[in-house]
């Protein structure tokens, strides 16, 4: 993002500047508190990003480094200023939380829905493409959003990791609750979570046989039974496609660096 080269640096009044009306977090107040004693100790070591608007400045990143400072009692702050729209301004914002890996998961759907659906900034595929990510990765994280409460819950408190949590979406609402219960109270690996999700998809009388200690229904001996002959081919299908689209890949970068070197044998004759 070029434009971020073309803004200047200098120490702004911290009263003249205001948190994003797109903010992507709510400041913590414990973390914030350990920021602050950070910057008292060393300072502030990476200017906030703001915008001008008419009636001051916009963050449009570094917004926890500005109500730190404020905690701090701290009249003047380092600001880089560039002159941005409010998507270019939503982007850098949404770049640096990923980049720094600050958000957690369902920040990040609620931050994505909000770019391709509130905004309508563009599609998924044009936002995995600034962000740098794959359109598959944004699509999954949108999917949270439609997770039940209860499991976006658990999500937030780390008893079920996001990448399972994304393979619910297709089971109905009661299913899930069963799931993510018995994941929590099992602590499934996540191959033997996405062996109960498919078996469930396949057969859904299976997840009667859910929230009960795993030893009791025997969960591995269960999944492997109601496996099909269809079920193994469908399996072997899908590894088969999973590596034909990794060898055409390997095949795009070893063909696009044999072009490189071309061009730099050319280049030096």
């Amino acid at each position: 993002m070029t434009y971020l080269c073309n803004g200047i640096i200098t120490n702004l009044n911290i009263n003249e500047i205001r948190q994003s009306r797109n903010a992507l977090r709510l400041p913590d107040q414990v973390s914030l508190s350990e920021l602050a004693l950070s910057i008292k100790n060393v300072g502030l070591l990476e200017p906030i990003i703001v915008r001008p608007l008419e009636d001051g400045y916009e963050i449009i990143s570094g917004g926890r480094r500005y109500e730190a400072c404020k905690l701090l009692g701290m009249i003047r702050i380092t600001c880089h200023i560039i002159d941005v729209d409010d998507k270019e301004a939503y982007e850098i914002s949404l770049i640096e939380n990923l980049q720094q890996k600050s958000m957690n998961p369902l920040e990040e759907a609620s931050a994505f829905k909000k770019y391709v659906h509130t905004f309508g900034w563009g599609g998924e595929s044009d936002l995995a493409r600034r962000i740098g990510k794959s359109q598959e990765y944004v699509s999954r994280r949108i999917r949270l959003l439609q997770l039940p409460p209860s499991a976006q819950q658990k999500i937030l408190n780390k008893e079920v990791n996001a990448s399972l949590a994304q393979e619910l979406y297709t089971l109905d609402e009661e299913q899930i609750e069963k799931v993510i219960e018995d994941v929590a109270a099992n602590r499934y690996s996540n191959k033997e979570a996405r062996e109960m999700i498919r078996t469930i998809r396949r057969n859904p009388d299976f997840a009667s046989k859910l929230m009960r200690p795993k030893e009791r229904y025997g969960l591995s001996s269960t999944l492997a039974s109601s496996y099909s002959r269809a079920d193994i081919e469908e399996d072997a299908k899908e590894r088969a496609e999973y590596l034909f689209k990794k060898c055409a890949i390997s095949t795009r970068i070893a063909l696009k660096s044999f072009d490189n070197v071309l061009n730099d044998i050319e280049e030096e004759s």
